[in-house]
């Protein structure tokens, strides 16, 4: 299948953009995406970050519309642990190797 010739498949609500697959072979070559904050901090999302594998066949884009706050969900923020300073109102990002955290 060559780059981006994906096949759209209905989506279970609230997803949008779901396509015939595995994030793991009809994602390969997805560009990593970068989520830049205020001060400088950024969130770098691969392709395991932005799809969820909803069934064995098909995939979503993991982003939900919203209309009134931005959330950034739990597929772009596994593999990282988040910080939070409620005083300061900042927002930090530590990559993690989880590799070090298996058996």
């Amino acid at each position: 299948m060559a780059f981006w010739e994906l096949t759209r498949v209905s989506p279970p609500s609230p997803l949008e953009l779901c396509y015939k697959g595995t994030v793991d072979r009809e994602g390969r070559g997805f560009p990593v995406m970068g989520i830049h904050f205020v001060g400088g901090v950024e969130l770098v999302v691969n392709r395991f970050g932005m799809f969820w594998q909803v069934t064995d066949d098909v995939f979503c884009l993991a982003v939900v519309r919203s209309k009134d706050v931005s959330v950034i969900g739990m597929m772009a923020q596994q593999g990282y642990n988040v910080g939070y300073d409620l005083k300061a109102m900042t927002v930090s990002f530590q990559k993690m190797d989880c590799q070090l955290l298996e058996g």
